[in-house]
């Protein structure tokens, strides 16, 4: 019985999540969608068993979206499996004819999530980090005129992210802005952030 508590309380989780919205080109660009399958599919394949995987996503909050879920990674949905899974839905969705949302809502997606931070969850999030919302307008926060509102210090203090796609499709000096915003908001909210610019 202490053997299988301390087994729950040490297993992982790995959320991913997708960003539908209009700017991101995961929802109508499938090299783009298989890339980051690809990309999503490394992470999940190097789980053990226990270990939890939890697929989210986001847009306009308003909308629907895809039906989130989450695996378990066990016996019988192993890890291989489980990135075969993953690689295959983020993969489809220019072909699902997911339609484009109107808004990015980045920072509620975090401000009001849940996550597992003191277990030090990875958030492995799918956007261009263009944030498009009522928190800041997307041209102000292109151009740097604008930034984030300040998020509560700690929020995500343990938890990693990721953002793969951070920035594509613009020219340089603009990634350079969206990089640096995010940067400062992450480490504001105590998490351990990485840019993976394809």
């Amino acid at each position: 019985m202490t053997t299988m508590v301390a087994a729950t309380a040490e297993a992982a989780t790995l959320t991913l999540a997708t960003d539908l919205s209009g700017s991101n080109p995961l929802v109508k660009l499938p090299e783009f969608a298989r890339a980051a399958g690809t990309f999503a599919a490394r992470h999940v394949s190097t789980l053990e068993l226990g270990d939890m995987v939890n697929i989210r996503s986001f847009g306009a909050r308003d909308v629907g979206n895809l039906r989130d879920g989450s695996l378990q990674i066990n016996r019988t949905m192993r890890p291989e499996r489980a990135a075969a899974q993953v690689s295959s839905l983020i993969a489809g969705i220019p072909a699902a004819g997911v339609p484009p949302q109107p808004s990015t809502n980045i920072v509620a997606f975090f401000k009001f999530g849940s996550f597992d931070c003191a277990s030090g969850e990875h958030i492995l999030v799918i956007t261009d980090a263009i944030e498009s919302s009522a928190y800041v307008d997307s041209a102000a926060f292109l151009s740097g005129k604008a930034k984030l509102p300040t998020p509560e210090a700690d929020l995500l203090k343990g938890c990693k992210v990721t953002f793969y796609g951070l920035g594509v499709g613009q020219e340089g000096p603009t990634v350079e802005v969206i990089r640096a915003a995010w940067r400062e908001w992450f480490s504001k909210a105590g998490a351990d952030f990485t840019a993976v610019i394809p």
